[in-house]
C-alpha cells in the first residue's frame, strides 16, 4: 500500500529549515518537489510567487521512502508566518504545513537573559571621574544600544526596545562614582508586553537589618496622590531595607520627568482596550526588589490602571523573600501562580529543543537500580576503585580549626602509606573542604612535606620549630584568619572595598580566596577537573577551552567530594514535626568533585515551589550554563 503525500515542519535556523515529507514508495514517473512560502500557500494562479523551491530527489526520479531534508533558504524574519508546500508533477499542491518563526530562547528565557544584562551593567562597575549620575546613565545607555542592536543576540531573543530609561540611582551614602541601582523598560515590537528590568546593590540599605515595616505604612509611602490601598493586609510585613529600596525605584528615580507609576499609567492609558502584560524580572538584590516591586504593582492597580487592562507578572531569581510568612503567601497568591502559568517552568525535554547549547557537556542520571560504576563514573578509574583502596575519610566542618585538625589528620595518613596505598576518597565540608581542595588542587611542585609539614612528635614541639614552617605549609593562613588580622586584607585589597557595595557572601567568598587560595595559585577563574584525560575530554568537545582554562588534582591523591549545602523539602507538616515534636528534617546533600556536580536523590518541591530538585550530575565545568542537549545514553549526554 502506497504511503500517502505529506510534508511537515521540523525545525529552522536563520539560514535553514528543516522538513520531513513522505512520497507514495514507487512514483517513478513523477516528480515530487518543495517550495517555500512567505505566509500561507497561495491561490494557484500565485503558485509561482515562491521565496525558494527544490527537488525532493536532486535527481528528479521520485522517492522511494520518506526522509528529512534541511535546505538552505534566504533570512527568516522572527515573528513571521511561513508555509511549506509539496507539490507532484508541476504545480498540483499533495501537501502543505505552515510554521511561524520563533526566537530559540522561549519568553522565560528571554526575561531571565533581560535581567542578566542588567545585572551584569550593574556588576561592571561602570564608573566616571566625577561621578557625575547623567555621565554614568549615558555610559550605561550606549552600553545597552550595543547589546539590542547586537544581530547574533537578535536571533536569539528577538528585538527589544526600550521605552522608558535607563535610570540609575547612586545613594549619598556611598559617595562613591558608581550606580547603586539600576531599572529600565522594554518592549517587544509590535506588542504590548514590556519589562520592567531591576539591578540593585546592598551596601547602604541595610538588607540583613531584622527591622521590619508593616506593608501597609509600605504601600502608602509608595501611592500617587495619596490613593487608596488594599484593606486586607494585617499582619504582612516587610524588610526595612526592601521598603527603602521600593521607594527608592518607585519615587526617587525619575525618567524624563516621570516615576515609574506616572509612566505607567500614561503607557497604559494609550492603548485602553488592549490588553498588556508587565513582566518584572531582577536576580539578587533586583530579585528582592523585583518582587516587591511587583507585588505593589498589583496592591496599587488601581491608582495607574484604573481601567484594569494591565495585567502583572513577576520572573526573580536569587532573592531572599523580602518579607514575613505572610508576606510570602500575599506574593504566591497574587503573583507566583499567576507567574508560573504565564512563565511555565517548563519540562526539561521542552527547554532542551529550544535552547541552543553554549557547552557540550556530560551528565549523569541517577539510577539505584543501575550499576554504581555506572552512575559514579570515578569508580570505572582503577585509582578510585574501591576493591583496591577500600577507605573513605571524612574531615568535618569547623572553620579554622577544622582547617588544622584535617592537616594534622592527612599528614598522619601519609606517614603510616595509608593515603597513598589505602584510601580511596576523601571528602569534607566547610573548613574541611577549605583543606582539602588545597591538599587535593596544589600544585605538584610543592611536596607533600612542604605541604602538610614536617612528623613532629608531641614531645618536641616548641615555639620555634612551629614557627619555622615553610611557606607553603598549609596552616600558615589559619594564623591571619582571625579578625584583626583578616580586616587590614579587606582594607587593601582594591576587589574587596567596602565602598564598592559588596554583599557579606561575597566579602567572605573572597577573604577564603585571598587568605588560603591565592598563595597555591587557586584563585584564578578556572574550571575545576579531575586529570590531562579529563581535561582532553572536555576540550574536544569545546574548541574554545583549552588546558589552560582547567586546574587539575595532583597525581595519586584520593578522589575529593565536596559537600556544599543540604537540601530539603519544606512543608508545614514537615515543620510541624521539627518545630514541635523534635524529629528531624531528611536532608540531602548537593556535592561538587572534580567530575560532576548534583545531588543523586529528587525530591518535588513544596507548595510554594513547584519544581524538581535533585536526580542527577552535571560536568562540574558546566554548572551554571545553559541547559544541556538531550540523548538517550545517559554516559554520552550533552
Amino acid at each position: 500500500m502506497n504511503k500517502p503525500y505529506s510534508i511537515t515542519y521540523f525545525s529552522h535556523t536563520a539560514n535553514t529549515v528543516t522538513f520531513q515529507y513522505t512520497c507514495p514508495d514507487n512514483p517513478a514517473e513523477q516528480w515530487e518537489w518543495w517550495a517555500l512560502y512567505k505566509g500561507s500557500v497561495p491561490e494557484y494562479k500565485d503558485l509561482e510567487k515562491y521565496l525558494t523551491w527544490g527537488w525532493i530527489c536532486p535527481e528528479k526520479k521520485g522517492c522511494k521512502s520518506s526522509g528529512t531534508k534541511t535546505v538552505d533558504v534566504v533570512n527568516l524574519t522572527i515573528g513571521e508566518t511561513y508555509s511549506l508546500a509539496l507539490f507532484k508533477w508541476r504545480w498540483e499542491v499533495v501537501g502543505f504545513e505552515g510554521f511561524t518563526v520563533e526566537t530559540p530562547f522561549n519568553l522565560r528565557r528571554q526575561v531571565l537573559w533581560l535581567s542578566g544584562v542588567c545585572d551584569s551593567l550593574l556588576s561592571q562597575d561602570i564608573e566616571t571621574d566625577a561621578g557625575i549620575s547623567e555621565q554614568l546613565q549615558q555610559k550605561i545607555q550606549t552600553k545597552l544600544n550595543q547589546v539590542f542592536a547586537n544581530s547574533q543576540l537578535k536571533e536569539l531573543v528577538g528585538q527589544w526596545d526600550m521605552l522608558w530609561g535607563p535610570i540609575i540611582y547612586q545613594s549619598q551614602i556611598s559617595q562613591q562614582h558608581k550606580c547603586d541601582h539600576l531599572m529600565y523598560v522594554v518592549q517587544k515590537p509590535n506588542t504590548t508586553q514590556c519589562i520592567i528590568t531591576i539591578a540593585g546593590k546592598s551596601s547602604d540599605y541595610r538588607w540583613f537589618s531584622e527591622n521590619f515595616e508593616d506593608w501597609a505604612t509600605c504601600l502608602k509611602s509608595l501611592s500617587m496622590n495619596q490613593g487608596s490601598i488594599p484593606k486586607d493586609i494585617d499582619d504582612i510585613y516587610i524588610y526595612k531595607g526592601a521598603s527603602i529600596g521600593l521607594n527608592i525605584l518607585m519615587n526617587q528615580m525619575t525618567y524624563e520627568g516621570q516615576t515609574l507609576l506616572s509612566w505607567l499609567q500614561s503607557y497604559t492609558e494609550k492603548s485602553p482596550q488592549k490588553e498588556m502584560e508587565i513582566i518584572v524580572t531582577g536576580h539578587e538584590h533586583g530579585g528582592v526588589l523585583s518582587a516587591s516591586l511587583a507585588l505593589a504593582l498589583v496592591e496599587l492597580q488601581q491608582q495607574w490602571n484604573h481601567q484594569g487592562n494591565a495585567k502583572v507578572f513577576a520572573l526573580s531569581t536569587g532573592g531572599v523573600t523580602a518579607g514575613n510568612r505572610k508576606f510570602a503567601e500575599r506574593y504566591h497568591e497574587k503573583l507566583e501562580i499567576p507567574s508560573l502559568k504565564k512563565l511555565p517552568k517548563e519540562p526539561l525535554q521542552t527547554q532542551l529543543k529550544e535552547l541552543p547549547s553554549q557547552l557540550q557537556a556530560k551528565y549523569y542520571s541517577y539510577e539505584p537500580s543501575q550499576p554504581k560504576e555506572e552512575q559514579f563514573p570515578e569508580l570505572k578509574i582503577p585509582r578510585y576503585n574501591p576493591q583496591s583502596y577500600p577507605f573513605g575519610v571524612c574531615f568535618s566542618g569547623g572553620g579554622t580549626r577544622s582547617l588544622s585538625a584535617s592537616i594534622g589528620q592527612m599528614r598522619a595518613l601519609k606517614e603510616l602509606g595509608l593515603l597513598d596505598n589505602a584510601v580511596g576518597a576523601i571528602s569534607g565540608v566547610s573548613g574541611g573542604s577549605w583543606f582539602s581542595v588545597m591538599a587535593s588542587y596544589a600544585p605538584e611542585d610543592i611536596d607533600d612535606s612542604t605541604l602538610l609539614g614536617p612528623v613532629i612528635p608531641p614531645n618536641q614541639l616548641t615555639p620555634e620549630n612551629t614557627k619555622a614552617m615553610d611557606e607553603f605549609f598549609m596552616g600558615l593562613p589559619v594564623t591571619k584568619m582571625t579578625g584583626k588580622k583578616a580586616l587590614p586584607l579587606l582594607e587593601d585589597d582594591e576587589k574587596l572595598d567596602k565602598s564598592e557595595g559588596r554583599s557579606i557572601h561575597y566579602v567572605y567568598s573572597q577573604l577564603l580566596n585571598s587568605l588560603l587560595l591565592k598563595k597555591f595559585n587557586l584563585d584564578k577563574p578556572k574550571f575545576f577537573s579531575l586529570d590531562e584525560n579529563s581535561v582532553k575530554q572536555i576540550t574536544d568537545r569545546n574548541p574554545g577551552l583549552s588546558s589552560d582554562d582547567f586546574y587539575t588534582m595532583r597525581s595519586n591523591r584520593p578522589y575529593l567530594y565536596v559537600g556544599t549545602c543540604l537540601v530539603y523539602q519544606e512543608d508545614d507538616f514537615l515543620q510541624y514535626l521539627n518545630r514541635h515534636l523534635g524529629n528531624p528534617l531528611v536532608l540531602k546533600r548537593f556535592e561538587y568533585n572534580p567530575l560532576y556536580v548534583g545531588m543523586p536523590q529528587n525530591y518535588q518541591g513544596d507548595k510554594l515551589h513547584d519544581c524538581q530538585v535533585g536526580g542527577g550530575f552535571l560536568e562540574t565545568f558546566a554548572f551554571g550554563s545553559l541547559e544541556p542537549n538531550t540523548s538517550n545514553n545517559a554516559e554520552e549526554n550533552t
